[in-house]
């Protein structure tokens, strides 16, 4: 016994020095590239901030005064607000100097300095300052697109840093120099502390680490492998059985802990093939009525051939293909009143059943207003502030919506961010009407809808559709697109109303292959015949 209880010793204590040497090596190992990646952004921050001073101060000085300046010597009121201003600013941001100069030979001649009491230079006085930088003065004062530039300085064992930036005039010439001289020691001390701390917290992190570690593995480290392995066969072979697998150790340490939540792990895992089983009937009875929601789904949607057959002044057809067993989508087709024929098509944002049951409210409020009698704009502000209401979800629908006269084809419409409805002229092609179109429903409060009006001749047909259809997308992720819908609308542009929509889908299914269906695809198809 006392020699296993030095082995215990022995392998805790390499335990805990791995720990140790992990740990260190993990601190180093964050704290450098957090230290660097600081470093770097630091600087170029620093540096940008000094850039953007020198470009704001160019952006304010006059540069059309300036020439004045040097050939009077004269100071008037725009020279001492402006001085104020650039004292001020230099003050505000912690800056050493700002100074305003014109370049001349290999001195420069200062307009305005900022530099105080014992190192100002006032209007007119010259200095060699930056000699190492004359040629870029002397390039500048030859081009008009000379760009700012960063440069470092000593002043005596100072290192300071120094953005220049070129002043116009109203000719677009160079006029002056603006320069903004920073310390670089100011940002290599913030760098500094800022990775003294990363490395002192990083050290009492792991620190932590290391004992939380430690802890785990002196409780966890050591198990019986020869008996904790025949338990798992056992396991494997007494899954069905009701009695669960006892791995039997009483050492009243570690192992029996690890024993015990083997034991656990063994009940566990047969509760949850039990729940696993029980979820998987629930789940069966949730798609059944998800079957059932998707046929009331389509029971809702109007069938043509239920009122409309005996209609001789029009023919048409309408399809929902949902892209889940219930989907956002839906169309309507009714008689607003005795000559007026009101056709529907709209998409809610989302799928599933919230889309669908926002489908259901949107397609009510929708026929309830034009059964009131009210112009399909009316009826859209009327919807979406009904929608608004109690809006959760955030869903909203965009809808397009066409109001009929049988009696003279006489057409108003309104879309609601809705897609291009397309149109075929007796005779002719399909193409899409592009227009403006307003904002979907239940987006914002107060919205107002904007109508447009078109005529209908006898043999005049109408198609329409949702985003489904454009956004079909095979396996290269192509779209089907807006050219392939209407060339499939015109592969036979005479045909029916219900041959254009099988035309249609058979074109879409062509295009997209195994793909599965990632929208619902709503089409309705409408030809006036007149009286």
């Amino acid at each position: 016994m006392p020699g296993d209880n030095k082995k215990r010793k022995s392998i805790g204590r390499r335990t805990l020095v791995g720990i140790i040497v992990f740990t260190l090596l993990l601190t180093i190992a964050v704290s450098v590239p957090v230290s660097y990646g600081f470093s770097m952004l630091s600087k170029q921050h620093y540096n940008e901030d000094t850039q953007d001073y020198a470009g704001i101060v160019a952006h304010v000085i006059q540069g059309n005064r300036i020439a004045g300046y040097l050939e009077t010597g004269e100071k008037d009121e725009y020279y001492y607000n402006t001085d104020a201003f650039l004292t001020a600013l230099r003050d505000e941001v912690d800056l050493t100097d700002i100074s305003i100069f014109v370049p001349d030979g290999d001195e420069i001649i200062y307009i305005w300095d900022t530099a105080g009491a014992e190192g100002n230079c006032d209007l007119g006085d010259r200095t060699r300052a930056f000699i190492d930088y004359m040629y870029y003065f002397e390039d500048a004062a030859r081009s008009e697109s000379i760009k700012s530039f960063m440069a470092r300085t000593h002043h005596g064992e100072d290192l300071y840093l120094c953005a220049f930036s070129p002043i116009y005039n109203n000719e677009g010439k160079t006029a002056a120099f603006v320069c903004i001289t920073r310390p670089s020691l100011e940002i290599g001390m913030i760098i500094s502390q800022f990775i003294f701390a990363i490395f002192i917290a990083s050290a009492i992190v792991s620190v932590i680490m290391m004992m939380i570690v430690y802890q785990l593995m002196k409780k966890r480290f050591i198990a019986p492998i020869a008996t904790l392995t025949e338990s798992a066969e056992e396991m494997v072979y007494n899954l069905e059985r009701e009695q669960a697998v006892s791995v039997d150790i009483h050492t009243n340490d570690e192992l029996q802990t690890l024993a015990e939540a083997f034991t656990k792990m063994d009940i566990d895992l047969r509760d949850y093939i039990k729940e696993l089983s029980t979820v998987t009937a629930e789940r069966e009875r949730i798609s059944g009525e998800l079957g059932a929601a998707a046929k009331i789904q389509q029971g809702i949607l109007p069938k043509k051939g239920m009122q409309y057959d005996d209609m001789e002044e029009f023919d048409l057809a309408a399809s929902m293909v949902p892209a889940r067993e219930v989907g956002g989508d839906f169309y309507d087709i009714f008689m607003a009143d005795d000559r007026h024929l009101a056709l529907v098509i709209a998409d809610v944002s989302g799928k599933g059943v919230p889309a669908a049951l926002f489908m259901v409210a949107a397609k009510i409020v929708i026929k309830y207003g034009l059964k009131m009698g009210n112009s399909p704009a009316e009826v859209f502000s009327s919807a979406n502030e009904k929608l608004l209401e109690n809006n959760d979800t955030g869903l909203f629908v965009t809808a397009w919506l066409a109001l009929i006269d049988l009696d003279t084809g006489e057409c108003t419409e309104v879309n609601a961010g809705h897609e291009h409805p397309a149109i075929r002229r007796k005779d002719s092609s399909y193409e899409l009407i592009r227009y403006k179109h307003s904002l979907p429903l239940a987006t914002l409060e107060d919205l107002r809808f904007s109508e447009r009006t078109f005529k209908l001749e006898s043999g005049d047909s109408l198609y329409v559709y949702t985003d489904g259809v454009t956004e079909a997308t095979n396996s290269y992720s192509d779209m089907f697109g807006e050219e392939r819908l209407i060339a499939a609308l015109n592969k036979n542009s005479d045909a029916s109303p219900e041959e254009l929509l099988k035309n249609v889908k058979d074109s879409i299914d062509s295009f997209v292959g195994d793909t599965p269906q990632f929208d619902d695809i709503t089409m309705l198809a409408f030809k006036y015949n007149g009286k």
